[in-house]
């Protein structure tokens, strides 16, 4: 572990003096989105954007997209039909891997990403060279909607972690959590993940 990045990265200052920008191309992208740290096969983002971005897709592992204000549109090409899914703030959407996605915000929205090193980029009206490639979890997760009801606890064992924190995607080898900071949950509410109530439920058009 020698050498390994332990800090903290503060977001807030990473955003300071951000203008929201097209990501129409790789410089765009790079300048729109500071790279905050290493994370796995890829690293963590955060940025400001607003008009549409190209189609991309990540071959090796999951894309991980929080919008921190805003919302964002985000058209994934699974299945026969585009699916349309819409995160508005305190979202979390998961873009499976392999999986060809692209963004649209008509205002200015801010995203942290956790996003893999190797993307392609492509600028045709179907990039797929695979139409049958299919995820199963397309929604985007209201992370406010699972704080919810969750107070102050302790996590000192593996049954209070886990009704701790609830389960809200799949992401790569592991999963996307919420939690306020150590916490149980209040009762005996069930520990289903909760559907995404300030965001549209994926749909195909």
């Amino acid at each position: 572990m020698s050498g390994a990045d332990l800090r903290a990265h503060d977001v807030h200052a990473a955003l300071a003096g951000l203008v929201a920008g097209t990501v129409s191309n790789a410089d765009e992208d790079a300048a729109a989105f500071p790279r905050l740290a290493a994370f796995n096969q890829g690293a963590v983002y955060v940025g400001r954007f607003s008009g549409a971005s190209p189609w991309e897709c990540h071959p090796d592992a999951d894309e991980l997209l929080y919008v921190l204000d805003g919302e964002v549109e985000v058209t994934l090409l699974s299945g026969p039909k585009p699916v349309l899914t819409l995160a508005r703030a305190g979202c979390v959407l998961v873009v499976p891997r392999g999986v060809w996605h692209r963004q649209w915000a008509a205002h200015s929205v801010t995203l942290l990403t956790v996003t893999p090193d190797r993307s392609e980029i492509s600028f045709e009206v179907d990039p797929r060279t695979d139409p049958g490639i299919c995820a199963t979890d397309l929604r985007a997760h209201d992370v406010h909607a699972a704080l919810a009801g969750l107070v102050a606890g302790t996590v000192s064992n593996a049954d209070e972690d886990a009704a701790a924190f609830p389960r809200l995607a799949t992401f790569n080898q592991g999963a996307v959590m919420s939690a306020v900071s150590a916490v149980s949950r209040r009762g005996n509410a069930t520990r289903t993940p909760t559907s995404c109530s300030t965001c549209s439920t994926a749909k195909s058009r």
